[in-house]
């Protein structure tokens, strides 16, 4: 039973030394003034198809980067630094393409910091 015991023990460190190497990963990203943030939009935003002003259709993301400062929990995880250093918007979909379907919020990241 003390076996048993142990391995469960472990188990939930490694769970918990899992959930913060995951989160210190993710560094969210915020841009520090509104021409760096007009470079950011112009780059992943305007060429997204989550957002499309013109079919009065916005991104909840980029909505939620205006009305929350990047410390707030609820602050989009999406715009982040990737592995490079360099912002990106992990939820960013190709004008010509379609939206991929969202992600189980149950199920960890499996790839943290990989890109392609």
């Amino acid at each position: 039973m003390r076996q048993e015991s142990v391995v469960s023990g472990q188990e939930s460190l490694s769970a918990q030394i899992g959930m913060a190497i995951m989160e210190t990963i993710i560094e969210k990203y915020r841009p520090s003034n509104g021409t760096e943030g007009d470079n950011f939009m112009e780059h992943w935003c305007f060429r997204c198809q989550r957002d499309k002003p013109e079919d009065e259709e916005y991104c909840p993301i980029l909505g939620k980067t205006f009305a929350l400062s990047a410390d707030d929990p609820e602050y989009p995880v999406e715009w982040r630094f990737d592995q490079f250093g360099i912002p990106c918007c992990t939820a960013f979909a190709p004008t010509d393409s379609s939206i991929p379907p969202p992600r189980c919020t149950s199920t960890g990241d499996l790839f943290a910091g990989v890109t392609t």
